[in-house]
């Protein structure tokens, strides 16, 4: 057993290390309360029914304390004083058991909040992978919904490629220069297609999610779409 000062009340407080718990200790003198001598004015106040400013004191009573402070176990005293039959000193091994009773109950408080703490770890640490597992599903439905624009724009596109080379307004241009047109502008729809570009390759191969994942992906789609 050792004892130290408490850095954060020297003046105060003791800590008292029991198997490596530290436990806090208050060592004080009782006070009693006593009328003390009045001036002549606070007589005459007194006797004229005026109220004296402390006229009883706080003085030493001679009967020692010790408070052990901490979350006592029940059962376990917590102050132990001067008596008229047992001074303090006397009750010494009593005051030990308490501070050996209230270390055993700090480590126990301390494993039942590291056990707390661990379990609430391992909760986060399960909703940040669900939440990774939705964030991840949510872009998957936004990539394929882009993706579907692309291949409408790439199709809209074709068909207006069509229109254009058949229109009479170009029928004058030489068949060479509609072909070469023809070339440059299916080169751009093929790189912006994703039947053809393969930018849905990794959408196909991706596995489909647990219904719940999927469920709450598809809700905040909707509502980003809504508030967009």
């Amino acid at each position: 057993m050792h004892a130290e000062k408490h850095r954060y009340a020297k003046r105060l407080t003791n800590v008292v290390t029991i198997d490596g718990e530290t436990v806090p200790i208050r060592l004080r003198e009782r006070l009693r309360q006593q009328v003390r001598d009045l001036d002549k004015k606070e007589q005459e106040d007194k006797a004229n029914g005026k109220t004296i400013w402390h006229e009883k004191i706080n003085v030493p009573s001679g009967c020692l304390q010790l408070y052990v402070e901490g979350p006592l176990p029940a059962g376990v005293k917590g102050l132990f004083e001067d008596a008229a039959s047992l001074t303090l000193e006397d009750q010494l091994g009593h005051v030990l058991k308490a501070l050996a009773r209230l270390a055993e109950h700090t480590m126990v408080l301390r494993a039942e909040r590291e056990a707390e703490r661990q379990r609430w770890e391992v909760q986060r640490r399960k909703q940040a992978a669900i939440e990774q597992r939705i964030r991840a599903e949510q872009k998957r439905i936004a990539t394929f919904t882009a993706l579907y624009t692309q291949w409408r724009q790439a199709n809209d596109c074709r068909t207006f490629v069509e229109e254009l080379v058949r229109a009479a307004a170009y029928q004058d241009c030489p068949d060479t220069q509609k072909a070469r047109f023809e070339r440059w502008a299916n080169a751009v729809i093929d790189s912006i297609d994703p039947v053809i570009n393969g930018a849905a390759h990794a959408l196909i191969s991706n596995e489909r999610e647990e219904s719940v994942i999927f469920d709450e992906a598809m809700r905040r789609y909707h509502d980003t779409i809504k508030t967009s």
